[in-house]
């Protein structure tokens, strides 16, 4: 399974099989204008690589910290900051919730995420 994120609302065609040519996923990952990270909304998306089957997992207004200081820099945190648990069964995100910034936990199965409690980045630990 393969998660990823795109600006929420904008329209993106599906994600091809392997095998098919492609030169990416097909979403406009561009925000429209000059918006503020405090009023961007991501949308995110989980893949089943052999079925090419996609979710909509979760649209969420990610923290400033998110996206200034990690998405940036998300391939040197690749295997020292991680967001997918160990088992692969959930991602761990940042988000602004109704009373403040909160840290979510998204199953990757399409359940309903959970607020684990107030804060602005958190990791899953390997251990």
């Amino acid at each position: 399974m393969i998660a990823y994120l795109t600006l929420d609302g904008v329209i993106r065609d599906r994600v091809r099989p392997a095998n098919a040519r492609a030169t990416g996923n097909g979403a406009d990952t561009t925000p429209a204008g000059a918006a503020r990270s405090e009023s961007i909304s991501l949308a995110l998306w989980v893949v089943d690589v052999a079925s090419g089957e996609q979710r909509r997992l979760l649209a969420f207004q990610p923290l400033p910290l998110f996206i200034n200081q990690f998405l940036p820099f998300f391939d040197q945190y690749a295997h020292s900051h991680r967001l997918w648990s160990p088992d692969s069964d959930a991602l761990v995100l940042p988000a602004l919730g109704a009373s403040g910034p909160q840290i979510l936990v998204v199953p990757t199965d399409g359940s309903l995420p959970r607020t684990l409690l107030r804060g602005i980045m958190a990791f899953w630990s390997q251990c």
